[in-house]
């Protein structure tokens, strides 16, 4: 495997809509080695263009459930060239689920032309003893096959599986109590995700591959507010993330991130999402951990990443969805 190169995966990044912020001047007196900080914003990167890949797999089937599973309703432009299938369509008993996406279509993101092909199968089935509505426990099996986005200059294939298991959902205070006095909830949703994937970068004459391996936990809360009418407090909501990803990085190379606190989402003043708190260890290959720690600072989130006593900071941007399936 040749030796990557830094632009890479930046524009594979930007190709499926990232917003990744370069390194600002050193805050410390002790700067870390620029390999060192390079390292970590591959590790960036590579996480960024892994989660868009997700999120646009998890937003045809949300699209799909929504609707009960009637394949003929189709969003116009944002999946137009796509095709769906069901095994039983309309029907919101029969379980599991077997949904095949069939993508054949293009877009304009950042100035680059995106055109997504291949397919991906979806079981979407229930646990023992769900109970209505079905939408809050679904569990989720997503298999890329064959699937890749190509741009202008660049391409991404995805093969592997993806299962999201829902493990809990409830209301603080629990709806047995809500009576007309009640002027605030709080709904909490709980996720288990596992996946092995295996994203294959080519840029120009450039090949190359990484794994993914998830074991993770995602807790979402979404606070809500009565006035005349029930309405979402954003700013109040906080998405949770704990666990590890591991894998073979570009580099072909052994890597690891250990979430050992937990990585908490907010939505800043002007409600974009940004990472607010948390820590990670980071591992790259035989040497040292880095350690990433997260703040906010106002629209962005500040990493500090630490390694061998010496430290970076750099300040960055969030693109991804604050909320997934709710």
């Amino acid at each position: 495997m040749k030796t990557l190169k830094m632009n890479y995966l930046l524009v594979i990044a930007l190709m499926v809509g990232i917003a990744f912020t370069g390194c600002k001047k050193d805050k410390t007196s002790t700067p870390l080695a620029g390999a060192d900080v390079a390292a970590t914003q591959d590790a960036e990167s590579q996480d960024a263009t892994a989660d868009n890949v997700d999120n646009l797999a998890d937003n045809q089937v949300d699209f799909i459930e929504m609707n009960n599973f009637d394949v003929s309703k189709q969003k116009s432009a944002a999946v137009l060239g796509n095709s769906w299938s069901c095994n039983h369509p309309g029907d919101t008993v029969t379980f599991p689920k077997i949904l095949t996406i069939n993508f054949d279509s293009a877009c304009l993101v950042n100035g680059e032309n995106l055109h997504y092909t291949g397919t991906i199968i979806v079981t979407d089935s229930l646990p023992a003893g769900a109970h209505f509505p079905w939408k809050s426990f679904v569990i989720r099996k997503i298999k890329f096959n064959a699937f890749t986005i190509v741009s202008d200059s660049s391409s991404i294939s995805v093969s592997g599986t993806r299962t999201v298991t829902r493990t809990s959902v409830k209301y603080t205070p629990p709806l047995s109590t809500v009576t007309a006095n009640t002027t605030s909830l709080r709904l909490d949703i709980k996720d288990q995700i596992t996946a092995n994937l295996t994203f294959t970068i080519t840029c120009g004459d450039y090949i190359g591959v990484f794994t993914r391996i998830i074991d993770r936990t995602r807790e979402a809360i979404a606070h809500f507010e009565k006035g005349l009418i029930w309405r979402q407090v954003y700013l109040n909501d906080t998405l949770s993330l704990n666990g590890t990803v591991s894998g073979i990085n570009l580099q072909n190379e052994n890597y690891s991130r250990i979430i050992t606190k937990p990585l908490t989402i907010t939505r800043c003043l002007l409600l974009a999402p940004i990472i607010s708190s948390g820590e990670m260890t980071l591992t790259n290959g035989t040497g040292n951990p880095a350690t990433l720690s997260y703040a906010s600072n106002g629209c962005m989130t500040q990493v500090t990443i630490t390694k061998n006593g010496k430290t970076k900071v750099i300040d960055r941007r969030v693109n991804r969805k604050f909320h997934k399936w709710w």
